[in-house]
């Protein structure tokens, strides 16, 4: 099991803000929760990327 760091305690925070976000306006939700899965895409292309390093 792999540690917890930095990015993925501010990618869950990001997520959380997004959601929270997207409950009092639509038009901010969505550009937060599209900011939300760019960010988690990112981080798992990245892990894959660094696997086997």
């Amino acid at each position: 099991m792999r540690t917890i760091d930095t990015s993925d305690i501010f990618t869950i925070g990001v997520a959380i803000f997004g959601f929270t976000v997207a409950q009092y306006s639509e038009w901010m939700g969505a550009i937060a929760l599209t900011l939300t899965a760019i960010w988690v895409l990112n981080q798992i292309i990245w892990r894959l990327k660094n696997w086997g390093g």
